[in-house]
């Protein structure tokens, strides 16, 4: 199985996929003007404490305060002991300053979800400073390699704990405690921030990796064949870090010149598919996904009749596939929370385990936490999957104002980052000089917008561009000319 990541650095948001033989697999894509945070570390100020929600509401200088439940901040003081809950008012008073990191970025209404037990990833750890002890990734599975790297790890003096990532499999004793000696001062930089007397909180103590960067630190292992970057600056920071932090890996990196590397692969299309309900299995049968703000409903359908005797075994090939396919689909589509798959009933036991084996095999690369229970009665199968940021659907689309919901249309946001990438591709083959942008009155707002420099995109693009609005085109309508 041949595995690449693809790096499409655009002028207003930035794309990262994981494409095994040509299939995508995984997709991440960072707005300029709507970042994540996961990761990053704030002094924050508790600006209420409710009691009977039993969770803090912390300001952090962003849109909406972040969420702070009781059981996410029972690390102030080092980590937690004994069984017992204390409640949020026990914990944080308000007012109070505290050091918290986003564990998930702002979804819909409700602001980012917020941990006091913080943790610097690197290479091959993640430190939690107010934890203890060594913990080593489920997806190491050789016993004597996991007891290798806890001696290796359980030796390195100092405060704090462990979690050994999996790219550390194989990894000289060495190479673990630099990286330990390396996230150590990490944190006494932040530390040290923080006690400083010029902090007025809310501020940001620590920001992660950019977009490029971080893609490498958490995607890059011995599977990953090559990393094919379209944008020169982001090919230059990439190989910066790669060279500073994996540098027998940074030969990986290839540097794709002639456009857009997402439509080299045929991504882009893949992309528009995974904006669809419905999913066809190669068997003929489909699953159809739908996501509410409760969970998420999976419908698998067979998709043709049989006689009675091929029936048990047709559903079984339909579930076998569609196990394979939903696993792909959520983690593709960043779907979290509950999720209920309606499968088609089987009567064998065996055929039952055998499908919940299947869809546990799928999601056992997922990087993202997955529990999967038993297939009750009637074929559904419940599992939950931690949400860590908007779906696919919610970063690129936006509900309808005239069909009350039903219905979905391509954000301001993505159109304009569409536009600006059909600019880039096809002004290098016309001759001309002004580029000249015709759009829908929002994105033209969003392209006027301060913190777009449009100035800045012309002299990427070798051209002047103007952009003009016209209230006759639907949000997904535009023509560029050049003049």
């Amino acid at each position: 199985m041949t595995s690449e990541v693809l790096i499409n650095a655009g002028y207003l948001e930035t794309r990262i996929a994981l494409v095994e033989d040509g299939r995508l697999v995984d997709l991440i894509i960072e707005q300029n003007r709507r970042q994540g945070y996961v990761g990053n570390i704030f002094v924050g100020r508790a600006e209420r404490v409710v009691a009977s929600v039993g969770a803090a509401f912390v300001e952090l200088g962003l849109e909406r305060a972040g969420f702070l439940p009781a059981s996410e901040a029972r690390h102030f003081d080092g980590p937690p002991v004994g069984d017992e809950a204390p409640g949020i008012s026990a914990l944080v008073d308000e007012g109070q300053a505290v050091i918290v990191q986003v564990q998930k970025d702002a979804i819909g209404d409700k602001g980012a979800f917020l941990t006091s037990d913080l943790t610097l990833p690197g290479r091959y750890l993640v430190f939690g400073p107010r934890r203890s002890g060594v913990a080593v990734s489920a997806r190491i599975g050789d016993e004597a390699e996991r007891r290798r790297l806890i001696e290796a790890t359980a030796a390195l003096e100092g405060s704090g704990g462990f979690i050994v990532r999996t790219a550390a499999e194989g990894a000289a004793a060495e190479d673990l405690a630099a990286d330990a000696t390396e996230l150590r001062g990490r944190w006494a930089d932040i530390q040290a921030r923080a006690q400083s007397h010029d902090i007025r909180p809310p501020v940001l103590l620590h920001g992660d990796l950019d977009p490029v960067s971080k893609a490498l630190r958490d995607r890059m292992g011995p599977e990953i064949e090559a990393v094919l970057i379209d944008d020169g600056q982001a090919y230059a920071e990439a190989k910066r870090y790669a060279q500073a932090v994996m540098p027998d890996l940074a030969e990986r990196l290839q540097r794709v010149a002639g456009g857009d590397v997402f439509s080299h692969h045929d991504v882009a299309e893949q992309i528009l598919a995974a904006l669809e309900p419905y999913v066809a299995l190669p068997s003929g049968g489909h699953i159809c996904i739908e996501t509410t703000e409760a969970l998420t409903a999976v419908d698998v359908n067979s998709g043709r009749h049989t006689s009675r005797r091929q029936q048990a075994e047709t559903a079984l090939e339909c579930n076998l596939e569609a196990a394979r396919a939903v696993a792909l689909q959520i983690r593709l589509r960043g779907i979290g929370g509950i999720i209920v798959i309606d499968f088609i009933h089987l009567d064998e036991r065996e055929h039952r385990n055998q499908v919940v084996a299947t869809l546990e095999e799928a999601f056992a690369t997922d990087p993202s936490p997955v529990r999967i229970g038993r297939m009750m009665e009637f074929g559904l199968v419940a599992l939950t999957r931690r949400r860590s940021r908007e779906t696919l659907v919610g970063r690129l689309s936006d509900a309808c104002e005239h069909c009350e919901g039903a219905g979905r249309l391509p954000s301001a946001e993505s159109v304009a980052a569409e536009v600006l990438r059909q600019a880039e591709r096809e002004a290098p083959s016309r001759p001309g000089g002004t580029l000249a942008l015709t759009v829908a009155p929002d994105v033209a707002a969003l392209l006027w917008h301060k913190d777009v420099d449009l100035e800045a995109f012309g002299r990427r693009v070798g051209r002047q561009v103007e952009v003009y609005e016209d209230p006759e085109l639907a949000r997904y309508e535009h023509d560029l000319e050049i003049t």
